[in-house]
């Protein structure tokens, strides 16, 4: 699909984010599914990361992105289940941005935290390591 043939009236219409077309599953309804299919495997990605870097830190940080990819990659996926067995309320495919949306905010801890205090704890852990390193007999 070429991005020049999508009707962008239609995307911003209120049918398509609240309704469902019960004729077909639609290209953006499969988006829905792939794109939680890729976050699953994402986080499968950042659990082997996690489990083999040697950095406490980052071992920790990873973990927790995993855990909301692959949370937020299986209700998508539920999402997709419900949409195909045409739920009114929760099929409808602002749910499942209202999913992505959730899982977008709840990624702002983790990053938070690598942007702002990874560099200080491991300079402080660098630092606790040396004085262990010397002051042990």
């Amino acid at each position: 699909m070429n991005i020049k043939e999508i009707n962008w009236s239609e995307v911003f219409s209120r049918d398509f984010w609240f309704g469902i077309d019960r004729l077909t599953i639609h290209l953006s309804d499969k988006l829905f599914l792939w794109t939680g299919v890729g976050l699953v495997a994402l986080s499968i990605v950042l659990l082997l990361y996690a489990r083999f870097v040697h950095n406490y830190f980052l071992a920790k940080v990873a973990l927790r992105i995993s855990k909301i990819f692959l949370i937020i990659g299986i209700i998508e996926g539920l999402w997709y289940l419900l949409r195909i067995q045409y739920i009114q309320a929760l099929g409808t495919r602002f749910t499942g941005m209202l999913i992505l949306l959730c899982g977008l905010v709840w990624l702002y801890w983790p990053v938070k935290y690598l942007v702002v205090h990874y560099k200080t704890d491991m300079e402080k852990a660098q630092r606790d390591a040396s004085r262990e390193k010397y002051l042990q007999k």
